[in-house]
C-alpha cells in the first residue's frame, strides 16, 4: 500500500509525464500543419470547350506541372465536367482547388458559401444560337413555339438566352420550349430533329453546322457586347495558405492565353488531341465565332457583377454579391507588366507603339501592360514594318528587325520660285515624302524642303 505521501508524489510524476506527453504530441501536431500546408497534388476542373483552351495547353505543354513544382506540387490532375454546375458541385464538396468554369455557376456557388474567388477572366462571348436548316427565322418573334435547347439553369448560356428573350417580349417559361442538356445531348437532340435549335458555346455551332443539321443565326456577342464568359477560380484555402502558388497558377494562365492567341493553329490541335474533333472543324470554329481569350480580370468584372443583380433578381441567388465577394484580383495586380526590346538592322529607327511614338532604336520599354501590342518601326529609305508584339506578366519580350531598303523615289525638283543674292531657293518635294536631298554631293535634309539653296 502506499502511503498518502507516496501517492501525491505518484501523482505528480504522473502528471509531469502527461504533460510531457502532451507537448510532444502538440509539437509533432504543429509540424504535420506545416506540412499540410504543402500542396502535392492540385486538382484543376474544366469543360471540353475551346473557351477553355488556356488549361488544355498549360496541361498539354507540361506547364503546370513545370511551374508549380518549384512551390511543391508534384501532381497535377484535371477533372472534366461536361458544364459548371456539377464542378461548382464538385468544388463545393473540397474536391477541387482550381476551376476553369462559366461565370453564372461561379457567381451560384459562391452565393452558396463557396470559399472561393475569380482570380483571372478566362474567355468572353463565344456561344451560338444554331437552328435547323428548314426553319424560319428573321427575329427572336419567330422562336415562339420552338424547342430550344441550352444548358442547364445557373449557367451562362441559360442566363444569357432566357434575359434575351425576356428583353424581346418573350416568355421563355410559355412563348416556347427551353430544354435543359450538356453539349454532346444537345448536338444529337437537334441532328434527330427533336429539338428545333441549340444554345451552345463553341466549337459546338461549328460542328453541328458541318454536320450539316443547323445554321448559327446569332452569336452571344449580339445578346451582350464582351460579355463575360469563362473565369479562373481558385479557392479560398489555397489563396490563404499558398498565395505564391496561386500567383504562379495565375502567371502560367497568362502564358497559356497569350500563346494559343499567337499560335492558333497549334492551339486548334491541342483541342482535337484533347477532344478527338476534326481538326478543320476546329480551325473553322476558332475562325468564324465571336469569342476572345482573354486573362485580365478588369475585362469582365462589370458585366460579372451584372449577372449578379440578374441572378438575383431572377431567384437564383438569395442577394446580389459585390465585386468584393467575386473577386481576388492582387494576384494579378502583382505582375501585369512586362518589358519590350525593340532593335533593327540599321539602328536609329523610329519605335512607336499603339501608335505613340517612344524613341529609336535599340530601345528597352519598361513597364508595359500584359497584352498584346502595335509595334511600328520606320526609318528614312527603308519599309516600314507593323507587327503585334504579345507582352507578358514580369517577363522580357524581344523584337528584331531587318529593315529592306524601300524602292528608289523619284524626286520630283519644282521650278524656282526666288532668286537670292549668289543662288537660288528652290522647293523639292517627292512622292512619298521623307526621302533624303543632297545638292552636289551636300546632305540637306529629307522631303518636303522648301529652302533648299544652289550655287549658280
Amino acid at each position: 500500500m502506499y502511503s498518502n505521501c507516496s501517492k501525491s508524489i505518484l501523482k505528480s510524476v504522473v502528471f509531469a509525464f502527461l504533460l510531457l506527453i502532451s507537448l510532444v504530441v502538440s509539437a509533432n501536431a504543429a509540424i504535420v500543419t506545416v506540412d499540410d500546408d504543402g500542396v502535392a497534388e492540385l486538382r484543376i476542373g474544366y469543360q471540353p470547350s475551346t473557351h477553355q483552351l488556356a488549361h488544355m495547353t498549360a496541361m498539354e505543354k507540361g506547364w503546370w506541372a513545370e511551374d508549380l513544382a518549384p512551390f511543391g506540387v508534384e501532381t497535377v490532375n484535371e477533372f472534366e465536367f461536361q458544364t459548371g454546375s456539377p464542378e461548382m458541385q464538385a468544388m463545393l464538396a473540397g474536391d477541387l482547388d482550381v476551376a476553369y468554369v462559366d461565370v453564372v455557376p461561379a457567381i451560384n456557388g459562391l452565393a452558396s458559401g463557396l470559399d472561393a474567388k475569380i482570380v483571372a477572366g478566362v474567355q468572353t462571348q463565344g456561344s451560338s444560337l444554331v437552328l435547323h436548316q428548314g426553319v424560319s427565322y428573321d427575329s427572336p418573334e419567330d422562336l415562339k413555339g420552338m424547342k430550344i435547347a441550352t444548358f442547364p439553369p445557373g449557367t451562362i448560356q441559360d442566363i444569357l438566352f432566357k434575359n434575351w428573350l425576356i428583353k424581346n417580349g418573350l416568355d421563355p417559361k410559355n412563348d416556347l420550349a427551353i430544354v435543359a442538356m450538356g453539349p454532346g445531348d444537345a448536338k444529337a437532340a437537334i441532328a434527330a430533329y427533336q429539338v428545333d435549335g441549340v444554345f451552345l458555346p463553341h466549337p459546338f455551332p461549328s460542328l453541328i453546322e458541318s454536320e450539316g443539321h443547323g445554321r448559327t443565326v446569332m452569336e452571344s456577342g449580339e445578346i451582350m457586347p464582351d460579355h463575360a464568359c469563362c473565369v479562373l477560380l481558385i479557392s479560398g484555402k489555397l489563396i490563404r495558405e499558398n498565395p505564391e502558388l496561386v500567383e504562379r497558377i495565375v502567371k502560367t494562365h497568362i502564358k497559356a492565353t497569350e500563346y494559343n492567341s499567337e499560335h492558333m493553329d497549334t492551339a486548334a490541335e491541342t483541342f482535337v488531341t484533347k477532344t478527338g474533333l476534326d481538326v478543320e472543324i476546329v480551325d473553322e470554329s476558332l475562325s468564324n465565332w465571336d469569342g476572345e481569350w482573354i486573362h485580365d480580370p478588369y475585362l469582365i468584372l462589370d458585366s460579372t457583377i451584372y449577372f449578379t443583380q440578374i441572378l438575383y433578381e431572377s431567384g437564383y441567388i438569395h442577394y446580389p454579391l459585390t465585386a468584393e465577394d467575386v473577386f481576388e484580383l492582387s494576384f494579378y495586380e502583382k505582375n501585369p507588366y512586362g518589358i519590350l526590346d525593340i532593335s533593327s538592322a540599321p539602328s536609329a529607327a523610329s519605335v512607336y507603339l499603339d501608335g505613340t511614338y517612344k524613341g529609336v532604336t535599340p530601345i528597352t520599354l519598361q513597364n508595359i501592360p500584359v497584352g498584346s501590342h502595335a509595334v511600328k518601326i520606320t526609318k528614312s529609305g527603308y519599309n516600314e514594318i507593323t507587327k503585334t508584339v504579345s507582352i507578358r506578366s514580369d517577363e522580357n519580350s524581344y523584337v528584331f528587325e531587318s529593315l529592306q531598303a524601300a524602292a528608289s523615289e523619284e524626286v520630283v525638283v519644282e521650278p524656282v520660285k526666288e532668286v537670292v543674292d549668289s543662288g537660288k531657293t528652290i522647293k523639292i518635294n517627292s512622292n512619298p515624302s521623307g526621302a533624303d536631298v543632297y545638292i552636289n554631293g551636300d546632305y540637306k535634309g529629307v522631303t518636303p524642303l522648301h529652302e533648299a539653296e544652289c550655287e549658280e
